[in-house]
């Protein structure tokens, strides 16, 4: 043996020389692979935790800003408390005695200082018109209960009752501001002020005190985070950073929800749902270089192993297959005139082995190729439904609450029995809408979905609103995705309608042609602006190339485009048949949506034209 491993050495140190420096070579790559992998996932997960860090933080935000608003709504579902102050709005008129002005300001004090609104507010104020101003309970310096009011106090002055009033009743988030109120030096406060709507009702705000905001539990000690008005205005800041950078000027540019570096540190951006509040979670990149060792040490055992494992492999087969070469030689050395019949035939064996093994290796490969090709088409097919079942529960829900809050409303003010029918029109729509059992529907059950998406337009705008619908029979036995209608509607009400709440009109017309189908929306609203009909046509553009490539899903923010998010859902029912026209009507705006009729389609067409 020793003897075959000495006569082999030239051969076989070659081998090992080339075999090692390749081996070498990997591993140093696999090395660096290891380290940037490594590096590559400790960035990951800072940015995970930075996302958590950020999004909780926005988690928090909105609570407190919930429980504020649940403690207006607290004291505007009290009927008492809603008697009283419609009381003092007309407290300079004739219509009430001083006995009862007295009595209706004390309860509205009564009111204002119950267990839930003290414990879970700073201070609530009311004020109105007519010179009225009752505040809770606020702890002053020594803990004590205060509820004295700043002599000087005048609501008149407050900078932010316009945007109050503008706001139509809905609450308006005030940021950083003194207590306009406080008798002595006042705490920096935000707040949620409303409107009251009705004459002289006055105003309702719930303050909070900025320093509350330090109990906000940052998960990722490492890490800072900013919060900003939707103006742009810092609402608060955490203290753990002392040389924080400001982000206001870049805010609007950050993407929601996406690790960004700007100014020397990684940011993660969270927008409130509910609130106009946007949270910035950040740190400093110079923490992702922190701590290098893990992944330098990892890289370098690895590469080690690599190496060690294959020179020793390279050492073992080049033994292994110089040795058959060595045993051909002494065969043939040892072949002479006597053994001549028993030559070596050692190899041509092993090569018919090899090329029958080849043989039987194709036909395995082919075999798996086919088998991958089916479960590739599976999961072509599976990625398009995918993509269809998303878009399809991507459905505005902002009708919903804009018909909870007419329910509220008539609940409040009304004794009416047109609330039923509102209830059951909006059951109606949920039972349909909410049904996953079918993607599509006839266009017949869209309109009835549509009627009764009018009426609740109309029980919200009443005279201000008109919907009509006018569709051919033909026309009412074509598909169409589900709620795909609803939601053209609605964003004619939503964008087309944003400066006026009258003489609305919106008009749904449906024919028949030769050669396809089409339903047209229209109204006599503002119309699009001419960029927004640009952005709009650039991203349909944008999905077809998506939909012809099938390599990413389509991904549509909820309360996004509402019509973007139509179009492609039509575009994959539809695919190369689908017709959608976004244009100005001149007044107002037009959507046309349908579908170019196949053979079959315009055969069963004809003979019903020929039959009528």
């Amino acid at each position: 043996m020793i003897k075959i491993w000495r006569k082999g050495m030239k051969y076989q140190t070659r081998m090992v020389i080339y075999y090692t420096s390749i081996a070498l070579i990997l591993s140093f790559v696999l090395g660096l692979t290891v380290f940037w992998s490594g590096l590559h996932e400790q960035a990951r997960e800072r940015e995970e935790r930075l996302g958590v860090t950020s999004r909780q933080i926005a988690a928090q935000m909105e609570d407190r800003l919930q429980k504020m608003d649940v403690a207006m709504n607290y004291l505007l579902s009290d009927p008492d408390f809603l008697r009283d102050i419609t009381l003092l709005g007309i407290a300079d008129g004739e219509a009430a005695s001083s006995s009862y002005l007295y009595e209706a300001a004390a309860e509205v004090n009564v009111t204002l200082t119950t267990d839930y609104i003290v414990r879970n507010t700073y201070r609530t104020l009311f004020f109105n018109q007519t010179g009225y101003v009752f505040s809770s309970f606020i702890r002053n310096s020594t803990g004590a209960p205060e509820r004295r009011i700043a002599d000087d106090f005048s609501p008149d002055s407050l900078p932010y009752l316009q945007q109050a009033d503008a706001a139509r009743g809905k609450s308006v988030l005030i940021g950083p501001h003194t207590d306009p109120c406080a008798y002595r030096d006042g705490a920096e406060v935000y707040s949620l002020v409303k409107a009251l709507q009705g004459y002289r009702m006055g105003y309702l705000e719930v303050e909070n005190t900025l320093s509350s905001l330090d109990t906000l539990q940052n998960p990722d000690s490492s890490a800072g985070f900013q919060i900003y008005l939707a103006s742009g205005e810092l609402l608060y800041a955490s203290r753990t950073e002392q040389n924080a950078p400001d982000f206001s000027e870049v805010f609007r540019d950050l993407s929601a929800d996406a690790a960004q570096t700007r100014f020397g540190n990684l940011i993660v951006k969270t927008v409130l749902e509910n609130y106009p509040l946007t949270v910035l979670a950040f740190q400093p990149e110079a923490v992702l270089y922190a701590n290098l060792a893990v992944p330098l040490v990892t890289a370098f055992l690895s590469s080690l192993a690599v190496f060690a494992f294959g020179l020793f492999l390279v050492i073992f087969w080049s033994f292994l297959l110089t040795k058959p070469i060595n045993e051909l030689r002494l065969a043939m050395e040892s072949t002479n005139l006597e053994n001549l019949g028993e030559a070596y035939t050692g190899g041509s064996a092993a090569e018919l082995d090899e090329i029958r093994a080849l043989e039987r290796s194709y036909q395995a490969l082919t075999t798996r190729l086919s088998e991958a090709v089916q479960k590739e088409k599976k999961a072509s097919m599976l990625q398009l439904q995918a993509q269809f079942d998303v878009l399809q529960t991507q459905v505005n829900p902002h009708f919903i609450y804009n018909v909870l809050n007419i329910l509220s409303a008539r609940g409040v003010l009304d004794d009416d029995d047109s609330i039923c029918e509102i209830c059951g029109s909006l059951a109606s729509m949920l039972r349909y809408s909410t049904s996953n059992r079918e993607r599509c529907a006839l266009v017949r059950q869209e309109l009835n979905y549509l009627d009764s998406y009018f009426y609740l337009l109309k029980a919200r705008y009443e005279d201000g609103f008109l919907g009509e619908i006018e569709v051919d029979e033909a026309v009412k036995d074509c598909a169409i995705p589900k709620t795909a209608l609803q939601q053209i509607v609605e964003n004619s009400i939503k964008h087309g309608f944003e400066d006026r709440r009258e003489n609305m009109r919106v008009t749904v017309t449906g024919r028949m042609l030769p050669d396809r189908w089409e339903i047209t929306v229209r109204d006599n609203g503002c119309g699009f602006p001419q960029e927004r009909l640009d952005e709009i046509q650039e991203r349909f553009a944008e999905i077809r190339r998506t939909v012809r490539d099938s390599e990413t899903m389509i991904e549509l923010e909820i309360g996004g485009m509402g019509l973007v998010n139509t179009f492609a859902r039509c575009l994959l029912y539809y695919d190369g048949d689908l017709i959608f026209e976004v244009r100005n009507g001149y007044p107002g705006a037009e959507v046309v949506v349908g579908s170019f009729l196949r053979r079959e389609e315009r055969e069963i067409t004809e003979r019903r034209r020929a039959g009528a």
